[in-house]
């Protein structure tokens, strides 16, 4: 093999883009200098230090910043057959947390230069220049945060050294052993979860000028400059969820000066390494050149799970990179939708998402002045609220410099009845997102679907219809009456632009199903008016009478005794009551749960009528608000009574048979608020309009006396409720309801058994009672209400049931507590299948 001879030469070290000229003994190492972007770093060549293995010079600190700049790394030897690279320099600053205001600058120490090497054979030691070191360290894990609104430049790296081939060796000569240093990183956060607040400049240090490799070729002397050190990134962030702001300037260091043989790289401007992180780029990031002038990559997400969002207004200058690690997404941000350009190319990455919002009016639209490779990601359609058409097309993504026939994997949205479809230019430079009414698929006649349960949209066959997305009677009532409006009407433009999940919950809403509850909540306002008199009739047909006063006589008279020697009744014909009633009625049968809770005060007299009738009157008022949550809705409920009662005790065997009855009439003042939130409507709806209840009622009941002061009694009782509510007109918004009057009537039938017990407190005479009993009701269990937008098809919605069967429970007491006056307490409640009626009375009775 051909060998050549390699003669010393003159040193020619090219530190920070300068050739350096000298003799070979007279130079030293190179000292560690300080680095900025734009050109290299470090390298400042070292004065005499001896021959031999003696130059092992320092090299200077970096410059000072919030705290002391890093030091310089250490330079190279000088000699042969020793290492001769410089050292790294050190960080201007490590510490959990960082805050430089703007005056404020911090830059990291420059790695050491390389030193000079004579060689005369292979293989030969380096001598290479050392790394810059970072501006900042961010090291812990939770509150490591940076604020920046000063400068932060990485370390410069060191320049190569020189080789001087002075032996025979075989070409071609290895040129990587005087490579210029790497730049060091401008910041560097290894703390998961830090979060890093740019408002000032970050740059990556600059790599290191390549040094020289002489030797002998053919008989003359042929220098080769090494490679440049790669540029420092701007910013590194190496753990999990870090989030990173960037309103400044973020840029990555160039490469150093190279050869003709290897080149440099420019330093990334943000890396992300780690997964989960979020980087909102609203400012300017830029990528590093590498030794040719060529930017390389300002953004590079090469964890996964990762978020990139560019605002509509930052610079964003070099290529943009997503690794196929998966699941890194890249979004625009700013606005309802953005426009946003990158200057240079864009990659995806297999498994990458590139995010579009989407407005009735725009969508987001990425412009790319390079290429772009959308090859195995996916694009993501977000919708924002408001009234879309059944098709709209815009471009999202345009690349002057092609796709590269490269095509999305696929494309999602989250709107439940358009579809998304991409298309793609015949010159391949662009992306359209169309927005079309989704489709089902045909139905197999001899396997049919069943209507009412919900189905996915598809891309074929007839158009997907409201009704198909969601379920229950009242839902898909409303779905269809506003299947049938005009399309420019506001309801249905937020009927078609639903998300994925709303149609249920938003025509639910629509449907107008409290106005119907509301006949529920009169059913049972109605039960407390015609169960209070008859309680107090029940009391003072029982009531007895005790002895006259006593009156002293000799012989006999004729003269008519005297009234007080009259038996005095103890019925306590004047009374007034306080009522509170709380009733939940489950949801059943598509209808929403709903809940009421009443208070109200009851007043009336009865008095004796003649031969042992008695009659009375009595007035009442409520005030309920019934409430359905999952529909946002409520009605506010005040209602006047007007009653009137008698009844009468029959001595039957050893007991006495009661029979009481009565009527009454309630007129109901009603208040409803409904609240439509989806869909871009945001509107509260209110209606007042009025109502009535008539209802008749009696009851027959056996008392007898089983044991002392204890009293038995079964008893079964018949009510009718005729229920009127007058027709109204919502106001409020585009979604308001107008109903037509409508009336609901019932019957029931109870079946029980009542104790009371008589009871002594001292001198104060009292009672116990208790109860049980079944109550059965038919006629219009399911309340109904017909109603209809402004525009469309009118519809039907049912309200929650009125229960069919229920069971009853009563408990109370009562104590004399004055010569003519009795303070009662008692609890009713009713306890059906979907629903619970809870009443608590408080009420005096008094004698006059």
């Amino acid at each position: 093999m051909k060998k050549y001879r390699c003669r010393p030469l003159p040193l020619m070290l090219v530190l920070a883009g300068v050739m350096l000229h000298g003799a070979p003994a007279a130079f030293a190492a190179g000292s560690g200098g300080a680095g900025a972007v734009g050109i290299p770093g470090g390298g400042a060549f070292g004065g005499p230090a001896g021959n031999g293995n003696g130059g092992q010079a320092i090299g200077q600190p970096g410059q000072n910043g919030l705290g002391p700049g890093g030091s310089g790394g250490g330079g190279g030897s000088d000699g042969s057959d020793v290492p001769a690279s410089g050292g790294a320099g050190l960080p201007g600053n490590e510490a959990p947390s960082v805050s430089l205001n703007s005056s404020a600058s911090m830059i990291g120490g420059g790695g050491g230069g390389g030193g000079l090497l004579i060689v005369w054979s292979d293989p030969h030691p380096a001598a290479a220049g050392g790394a810059g070191g970072s501006g900042v360290r961010l090291f812990g894990a939770g509150a490591t945060q940076l604020d920046n609104q000063g400068l932060i430049v990485g370390g410069g790296g060191g320049g190569g050294g020189v080789i001087d081939w002075g032996g025979w060796v075989n070409p071609p000569l290895t040129l990587s052993s005087v490579a210029g240093g790497q730049g060091g990183a401008g910041v560097v956060a290894e703390g998961a979860g830090a979060v890093l607040v740019n408002s000032g400049q970050i740059w990556g240090g600059g790599g290191g000028g390549g040094g020289q490799v002489t030797s002998l070729e053919g008989g003359s002397s042929v220098p080769r400059i090494g490679r440049g050190g790669d540029g420092g990134v701007g910013v590194a962030l190496a753990a999990d969820n870090q989030r990173l702001l960037n309103i400044g300037e973020i840029r990555g260091g160039n490469a150093g000066a190279s050869g003709a043989y290897d080149f440099g790289l420019g330093g990334v401007g943000v890396r992300v390494s780690g997964n989960g992180t979020i980087v909102t780029q609203q400012g300017t990031i830029i990528a590093g050149l590498d030794s040719r002038n060529a930017r390389g990559t300002a953004i590079w997400l090469s964890g996964a799970g990762n978020t990139l969002a560019l605002a509509q207004g930052s610079t964003t200058l070099g290529d943009v990179l997503l690794s196929p690690a998966g699941g890194n997404r890249l979004k625009l941000a700013g606005g309802a939708t953005a426009a946003v350009a990158v200057t240079g190319n864009v990659t995806f990455g297999a498994g990458g998402i590139y995010t579009v919002r989407a407005t009735p009016a725009a969508f987001d639209r990425l412009d790319v002045t390079g290429r772009a490779a959308l090859g195995g990601a996916t694009v993501e359609v977000t919708a924002q609220p408001g009234a879309y058409s059944e098709h709209f097309s815009q471009v999202v993504l345009s690349a002057s410099g092609t796709f590269v026939g490269s095509r999305f994997a696929g494309v999602t949205s989250d709107l439940a009845y358009l579809t998304p479809t991409l298309t793609y230019s015949a010159d391949d430079k662009q992306v359209t997102l169309t927005l079309t009414r989704a489709r089902v698929p045909p139905v197999d006649p001899v396997d049919p679907v069943d209507p009412v349960t919900p189905v996915d949209p598809g891309t074929g066959g007839t158009p997907l219809r409201f009704a198909d997305l969601v379920s229950g009677r009242n839902a898909r009532a409303a779905a269809n009456a506003v299947e049938s409006m005009p399309a420019s009407h506001s309801v249905y433009g937020a009927a078609i632009s639903l998300p994925a999940g709303a149609p249920q919950g938003f025509f639910s809403g629509l449907s107008g199903e409290a106005h119907a509850t509301v006949a529920a909540g009169l059913n049972n306002l109605s039960s407390a008016v015609r169960n209070t008199p008859l309680d107090q009739l029940r009391g003072n047909l029982a009531a007895g009478s005790a002895p006259g006063a006593p009156t002293a006589a000799a012989g006999v008279s004729d003269a008519s005794p005297l009234p007080s020697a009259m038996p005095v009744s103890q019925a306590r014909p004047a009374w007034a009551q306080l009522v509170g009633n709380w009733q939940s009625i489950g949801a059943s049968g598509g209808n929403a749960a709903a809940r009421q809770r009443t208070g109200g005060v009851f007043a009336g007299a009865d008095g004796a009528v003649g031969g042992g009738w008695r009659m009375g009157g009595a007035f009442g008022y409520t005030d309920s608000r019934l409430s359905v949550d999952d529909l946002a809705s409520r009605a506010d409920i005040s209602s006047y009574s007007a009653i009137v009662y008698g009844g009468k005790a029959f001595a039957v065997g050893a007991g006495k048979l009661n029979l009481m009855a009565g009527a009454a009439y309630s007129w109901h003042d009603i208040h409803t608020r409904r609240q439509i939130g989806a869909g871009g409507l945001d509107q509260t709806l209110t209606a007042d309009y009025g109502g009535n209840t008539t209802q008749v009622f009696s009851e027959l009941g056996y008392a007898l006396g089983v044991a002392d002061g204890l009293t038995l009694e079964p008893y079964a009782g018949v009510a009718w409720a005729g229920q009127r509510v007058r027709g109204f007109s919502e106001s409020g918004g585009s979604a308001a309801l107008s109903g037509a009057a409508s009336r609901n009537d019932t019957t029931t039938t109870t079946l029980g058994l009542r104790g009371r017990q008589t009871v002594a407190l001292g001198t104060l005479a009292g009672s116990v009672s208790a109860g049980l009993g079944w109550r059965h009701a038919f006629g219009d269990l399911t309340p109904v209400s017909r109603v209809a937008f402004d525009a469309g098809q009118a519809f039907t919605v049912t309200g929650a049931p009125i229960s069919r069967d229920a069971a009853l429970v009563e408990v109370g007491a009562d104590l004399a507590v004055g010569r003519g006056a009795t303070l009662g307490l008692a609890y009713a409640g009713q306890y059906a299948s979907a629903a619970r009626d809870h009443t608590g009375r408080i009420e005096m009775r008094w004698q006059f």
